[in-house]
């Protein structure tokens, strides 16, 4: 659009050509009926800056100036005008001259461009995920602080050229970048896949990895990349923590069974045999003469019920003792501790704290059955001369200490021998968290083995902490 107006504040337009109708959406007539018109039509943010510059156009030789206008409709354009002034043969302006155009599609891109950098700015300065700009030779030209610091280079190393896929990347996933390379060749962007890095410290991380290609002649491209380390070992622990359920869940199911074989087994070869015995005595005592030889077979027949009723107290014990439902876990413990190790031919010291805090049936039941197992352990496996047993009190929870002086054992080996589905530190272990305790063994091949488990006073309440 050309236009020519005079050099006078209210600047009367003395041209306008038909292009400024497209632009400014008025027609010349109008133009022409109403001279200020085109004032009207600035932009109100606009509007005092750009009359200013007007007043100081005689200052200068030319000016550019970027508005913008209100269209009748309400619509809004982005105007460019170079305006130039006109002078006589002494240096007075007679007119201005302008050359306007319409700018606003280009205006919107670039702020659309400008809106766009600071995202992606925002984005390579971010610390959520790792932007990476890369060649398929391997070379990686850029990268933002957040993956450095992911892989633990510095941006030294970055200039040295000392950051590449190749150093970063295990031998195993070597097949797994050439088929990502090969889609984004084909396709121009990969799916995203997991892998490993190897960190400049030689560690490694989990990551999660999502690549386009830029430029394909050029063979560049760009990949956004998440650290998922925390994520695979959760899912790793969780995946462990599930094995180890199932496992201890189908050895308590055969413990169960075990336990039922046994009582079945003491059942009829021991108290069905004395039971055989008694009533043959009875019989033999029925058909007998003699009173002596009645009262001889009534003695042995009261001998052999008292034995039975000592086996099915013995029985009764070994499946859960009385004495912890009536006097609590320490006395209960007492018993089981000297019972265990009388029978096994081992010494043992037994001690309690005078106030040992008392917990619920369900936290000192677990607490009396991780003693049974460790001590139970011991006599097995330990060749142990003497064992301890030690209850006592910690803050709102008690502590169970069971040591031995025997042979010891490697723990690791242990608790690889849990795939083998045998129960051991696991099942104590179990039992413990079960009721918001902690479990923790040491041990050494020679040095003896000490556990100490801790358990709240309510399995309802905190979590106890060794």
């Amino acid at each position: 659009m050309f236009w020519v107006w005079t050099p006078e504040f209210n600047a009367k337009l003395l041209y306008v050509s038909p292009a400024y109708e497209t632009i400014w959406g008025r027609s010349c007539e109008s133009l022409y009926a109403s001279p200020q018109s085109w004032r009207d039509a600035i932009h109100p943010e606009d509007k005092e800056w750009l009359l200013e510059r007007i007043r100081e156009l005689d200052l200068k030789s030319a000016s550019d100036e970027t508005y913008r206008i209100v269209r009748p409709d309400g619509s809004i354009r982005w105007i460019r005008d170079r305006i130039f002034p006109v002078r006589d043969a002494h240096g007075a302006v007679l007119q201005f001259t302008g050359i306007a155009e319409d700018i606003t599609e280009s205006k919107v891109a670039a702020d659309v461009v400008r809106e766009s950098e600071g995202k992606f700015r925002q984005l390579l300065s971010s610390n959520i995920v790792g932007v990476v700009f890369w060649t398929l030779q391997g070379d990686i030209v850029d990268a933002n602080d957040f993956f450095l610091s992911m892989i633990g280079y510095s941006r030294d190393d970055l200039r040295d050229g000392k950051v590449s896929w190749k150093n970063l990347t295990l031998p195993e996933y070597v097949a797994v970048d050439q088929k990502a390379i090969d889609e984004l060749l084909s396709t121009g962007t990969c799916q995203p896949f997991e892998k490993e890095y190897v960190r400049k410290d030689g560690r490694s991380v989990s990551v999660l990895i999502g690549s386009a290609l830029l430029e394909k002649q050029k063979r560049s491209g760009i990949s956004f990349i998440m650290d998922i380390t925390a994520r695979k070992k959760g899912e790793a622990a969780l995946q462990k923590a599930n094995r180890q359920l199932q496992i201890l869940s189908r050895r308590r199911v055969q413990v169960q069974e075990e336990e039922r074989r046994r009582l079945a087994r003491e059942l009829h070869d021991q108290i069905g045999q004395l039971l055989t015995a008694g009533n043959i005595n009875l019989q033999s005592a029925r058909k007998a003469k003699d009173r002596q030889a009645i009262n001889k077979k009534l003695d042995e027949t009261t001998a052999i019920l008292e034995q039975i009723l000592k086996q099915v107290r013995q029985i009764s014990f070994d499946i859960r003792p009385p004495v912890l439902d009536d006097l609590g876990l320490a006395p209960a413990t007492r018993w089981m501790v000297n019972d265990s190790v009388a029978r096994a031919g081992v010494s043992a010291e037994f001690f309690v704290d005078p106030n040992l805090n008392r917990g619920d049936v369900e936290t000192e039941t677990a607490c009396y059955r991780v003693a049974l197992e460790a001590v139970s352990n011991v006599l097995r496996h330990a060749q142990a001369r003497k064992v301890w047993v030690e209850l006592r009190n910690a803050e709102n929870a008690f502590e169970l200490i069971v040591r031995d002086d025997g042979i010891g054992f490697d723990i690791a080996d242990a608790e690889r021998r849990v795939r083998r589905d045998r129960l051991g530190l696991v099942g104590m272990r179990e039992r413990a968290t079960a009721v918001g305790g902690q479990f923790q063994c040491t041990s050494t091949p020679g040095g003896g083995t000490e556990i100490r488990a801790l358990f709240p006073i309510s399995a309802n309440g905190e979590t106890a902490s060794l």
